[in-house]
């Protein structure tokens, strides 16, 4: 893959090959992804688009090149000299993921090609679930039914990942901005909290991806309300927002 390349300042100072133009070689470059727990990951689950270039030429004018992430490698053409580059993992708007360690004091030769040393990035696999719980009709999920509520006394959610393993996480719940305690996924049991308010917000930090997600409602330790809901969470950068609306189980005795 070959870039080309952006000046972004005056061009004194560029060395001549001796026939009157300015002498010219090229940068090459190879990438790998890593997620934050060092395990090999992919351009898409961390939301990168891009791998960026940016070259101050010692003697000359800075520059920017910039690769489609997935293709793992490119050369861009330059002025010959010496560069100090710095390496960057941008998402589609241009936001950088991670960065990955400058490389100093580049030589680049008149028709040379010089190999930077292969580039490692560290970035985040996680997007972000925020939730609301609702069981409609009823204006409330707490209150009891004489005032307009669904009665509900308990809450139970888990959630299974696409591949079939459950995926413990710990939400914080909030109402109005506010911190009001947290909720988190025991895979093996999961834990029976006092009731979920319809304008509170579950919000979490986890692997992007596709999800199952169960959630039940208990009225006197009878689950009386459920909901079962495929989600998929976005990669970094992204938020899937989403209310879970809860059905009454009529045929419990409920």
């Amino acid at each position: 893959m070959v870039a080309s390349v952006i000046v972004v300042a005056g061009s004194a100072g560029c060395p001549d090959n001796g026939t009157g133009q300015v002498a010219r070689g090229s940068i090459a470059l190879a990438w790998s992804i890593v997620d934050l727990n060092h395990l090999a990951t992919t351009c898409d689950r961390v939301g990168a688009s891009t791998v960026v270039l940016r070259m101050r030429n010692r003697a000359g004018a800075p520059s920017i090149a910039s690769f489609p992430c997935a293709s793992s490698r490119g050369t861009t053409e330059v002025t010959a000299g010496g560069y100090d580059v710095t390496l960057e993992l941008r998402a589609a708007d241009g936001s950088v993921l991670a960065s990955a360690p400058d490389q100093l004091g580049i030589i680049v030769g008149a028709n040379q090609v010089a190999t930077l040393s292969a580039a490692t990035f560290v970035a985040s696999t996680k997007g972000t679930l925020a939730i609301s719980i609702a069981a409609p009709p009823a204006m409330a999920n707490c209150k009891s039914a004489s005032d307009g509520g669904a009665g509900i006394t308990g809450n139970t959610l888990t959630r299974i990942h696409a591949g079939g393993s459950c995926a413990p996480v710990t939400f914080v719940r909030s109402r109005g901005g506010a911190q009001v305690g947290t909720y988190t996924v025991d895979c093996g049991s999961p834990l029976l909290a006092a009731c979920i308010e319809r304008d509170e917000t579950l919000t979490t930090s986890v692997e992007s991806g596709a999800y199952a997600v169960h959630v039940r409602g208990q009225l006197a330790g009878t689950v009386c309300w459920k909901d079962d809901e495929s989600i998929v969470v976005p990669p970094p950068g992204g938020t899937l927002t989403r209310t879970l609306n809860l059905t009454r189980q009529n045929d419990r005795g409920c």
